[in-house]
């Protein structure tokens, strides 16, 4: 293919993917989590049914200070589950513990320290087909 032809592929390939729409509305939401327990749900979405791309009901959940939740993320998504490393803390790790897979991938379940104030990315990883890439949320501890 002549470099010519590989840029336009790349813009509309790009395009396609933007066009799978989160069903939770608008990126850029966040969930406060004042309880022992936070739910964040997880769906994956496709346009065409190739381009797939994962989404959060909350881009930033925010944790309220004292507060030490169990989080757990719900896939919603009909032939999806997290694999072994279905979240993984890109910082402030040890304030995130005893994460594992439940209900079948369906699930996946960390503890909160929250003994440490900061906005921590996170990512997640989804597995199933088509293929979805990661998506990188964050977690809030106040």
């Amino acid at each position: 293919m002549s470099t010519k032809a590989v840029f336009p592929a790349l813009v509309f390939c790009a395009t396609l993917l933007g066009c799978a729409m989160s069903p939770f509305g608008p990126d850029g939401k966040a969930l406060r989590c004042t309880g022992q327990n936070c739910d964040v749900q997880v769906a994956v979405s496709c346009s065409l049914g190739l381009f797939c791309r994962a989404s959060v009901d909350a881009e930033t959940l925010q944790v309220s200070r004292g507060n030490s939740p169990n989080i757990t993320w719900q896939m919603i998504s009909a032939g999806y589950t997290f694999p072994s490393n279905g979240i993984v803390f890109l910082s402030g790790a040890s304030q995130f513990f005893e994460c594992h897979i439940e209900a079948n991938g369906r699930r996946f379940s960390c503890r909160d320290k929250n003994t440490e104030a900061g906005k921590f990315k996170y990512t997640v990883n989804v597995s199933g087909s088509p293929a979805v890439p990661p998506l990188d949320p964050w977690i809030e501890n106040q």
